[in-house]
């Protein structure tokens, strides 16, 4: 009973078996929400169809990726990224090109298929919205001015307005779609 009190911040282990018991609810109800937000973007996703990407958006989520494995590769092992992807991954650069390409395609028909819900349905953020999503990302990442968040992250006021703006699209699409989805299955 001690050690409860001491590091769980309870007096007696009814109190500590009932914080466990709630956190543990919590944590289901989360997965449970992930869950039927997976299912409900990939339903959306599966029933749209890319005619065409935007001009050099994939190859700049390519480029992110495959940069990433560079720096990774000669910061970490001292490996050029021709001799680090088979080293870590057992494919060739080629093969593994080709996987973030699809990769890419991926997460570019997914943001493609939200927003064109987003602007269909009409959906709005409001400037109060846009203020508190901002603020949100500023305290995540401890930082006091869009300025000082963007020096610390090492990007552009301009790729943290378009962060946010995403964040905002997508919350507000998904919980368009959750409004209007009936589940079965999980409780």
């Amino acid at each position: 009973v001690e050690f409860v009190k001491a590091n769980f911040g309870v007096d007696t282990l009814e109190e500590y078996e009932a914080q466990v018991r709630e956190e543990l609810k919590e944590e289901r109800e989360a997965a449970i929400l992930g869950e039927k937000q997976a299912g409900i973007l990939t339903q959306l996703v599966d029933g749209a169809t890319a005619i065409k990407y935007p001009e050099h958006v994939v190859e700049d989520y390519m480029f992110q990726q495959i940069d990433s494995a560079r720096f990774y590769g000669a910061m970490y092992y001292g490996m050029e990224y021709s001799e680090f992807i088979p080293a870590a991954l057992g494919i060739s650069a080629y093969e593994y090109e080709a996987q973030v390409k699809e990769s890419a395609e991926a997460a570019v028909k997914q943001e493609m298929a939200v927003f064109a819900l987003y602007q269909a349905e009409g959906l709005e953020a409001t400037a109060a919205e846009i203020e508190e999503a901002k603020q949100a990302f500023l305290d995540q990442y401890e930082a006091e001015t869009v300025e000082d968040f963007c020096s610390q992250a090492g990007v552009s006021e301009e790729y943290f307005e378009k962060t946010v703006q995403f964040s905002l699209v997508f919350e507000k699409t998904i919980n368009f779609l959750m409004e209007r989805t009936t589940f079965t299955g999980a409780k």
